[in-house]
């Protein structure tokens, strides 16, 4: 497997929405293949055990080693992303809204920006398993961001902006 790093302007470290980008690319172009897609998509993500997803870590992190929550994380965002392949990633298509095109329930949208630990987790992997039932792709690096904060504020803004991007498409069908 080799997923090419994206290049930035000066050689800064790449963005968030640049490494969503090259995993979304490696997961269309076939670098991480029908195998390890296989494997992400299966992965336990509070106790990864899959070659697939310790070599995109590695990726990831440069070879540094993360602490055990960004890992979490990690494993959250790759295995969410390989369930909705081909359909995974599409920047601009802000999560609240697409949910809204999905014909997501409230009640769904709720667990999703309300609860925290496991359930968060097993909640983003239901969410985008119904996404690609329906054919749909978001960005990933807005919900990838969602996923790995560990501040409260910046954690409340995305919940924020995706209910107000789901609520804002309910209206404009109205």
């Amino acid at each position: 497997m080799t997923i090419t790093r994206p290049k930035e302007a000066g050689e800064a470290p790449p963005t968030l929405g640049s490494t969503i980008g090259s995993i979304a690319a490696a997961m269309r172009d076939g670098a991480l293949g029908p195998g390890d897609l296989a494997e992400l998509r299966r992965l336990d993500v509070e106790a990864p055990d899959r070659p697939a997803f310790w070599k995109t870590l590695a990726w990831i992190s440069k070879g540094e080693a993360l602490p055990s929550e960004q890992e979490t994380g990690w494993a959250i965002v790759l295995s969410s992303m390989a369930r909705m392949a081909p359909f995974h990633h599409k920047p601009g298509n802000a999560v609240g809204r697409v949910l809204g095109e999905a014909g997501v329930k409230e009640g769904r949208l709720m667990r999703l920006l309300r609860s925290h630990g496991p359930t968060f987790h097993d909640t983003v992997r239901r969410t985008c398993g119904l996404l690609a039932a329906h054919g749909l792709s978001i960005d990933w690096a807005e919900l990838a961001a969602l996923v790995l904060t560990r501040h409260p504020e910046k954690s409340e803004s995305l919940r924020r902006k995706i209910a107000r991007d789901y609520y804002s498409l309910l209206q404009r069908k109205e």
